[in-house]
């Protein structure tokens, strides 16, 4: 499980890709964001703070507070842990 903020966990195994908050802007990528909040799929687990990451997984996005890049270590902890 990767924690993505506060008490919020998800499977590593249900992660598509962990996108930079500031990528948004990116045309393909605010396609993918508008097509999940069109849905009623965008879970802000921010707890009121500045959204640095996008977490996309098959039927849910998460807005998190946490670096990409921190979120990218902890994945790659969970996975060497995972691997042994």
């Amino acid at each position: 499980m990767l924690s993505i903020g506060g008490s919020n966990f998800i499977s590593s195994e249900k992660i598509i890709c962990i996108i930079d908050y500031v990528e948004k802007n990116n045309e393909i990528n605010n396609l993918i964001y508008e097509n999940f909040l069109e849905k009623n799929m965008v879970i802000d687990v921010t707890q009121g703070s500045k959204p640095k990451s996008i977490i996309i997984t098959e039927k849910i996005l998460y807005l998190s507070a946490i670096s990409p890049i921190t979120l990218q270590k902890r994945l790659e902890s969970y996975i060497k842990v995972e691997g042994e």
